[in-house]
């Protein structure tokens, strides 16, 4: 059954973004992307896909693959391309010292 139309958010919804967010955090992000009340800021994503799967070599190296492939809705794969926001907030590392210019741009 869907959910009950007054029980429905109807806010607005800022997701931050960023090079961090990767994976299933990425397959959130895409949901998300999708919902016309919701924005996403910062800066694009990681573009990796998720559930690394160990796979042991007979020289005694593992590589870790993924055991699964996010596509954006037109088909092409999100590995390796990440997530676009809505509202690009580019950063460095030393911008978050004192202040959070992504945060203070979402809101």
């Amino acid at each position: 059954e869907p959910n009950d139309p007054e029980k429905r958010f109807t806010g607005r919804v800022v997701v931050l973004i960023g090079p961090a967010n990767m994976s299933s955090c990425e397959s959130f992000i895409l949901m998300m992307k999708q919902s016309p009340d919701c924005t996403l800021v910062g800066e694009r994503t990681w573009g990796s896909s998720g559930n690394p799967k160990p796979h042991k070599l007979c020289n005694a190296v593992t590589v870790y693959v993924p055991s699964w492939q996010d596509m954006l809705p037109d088909g092409t794969l999100l590995e390796g391309r990440g997530l676009e926001p809505d509202v690009k907030v580019p950063t460095t590392p030393r911008d978050f010292e004192s202040d959070d210019p992504v945060l203070k741009r979402a809101l």
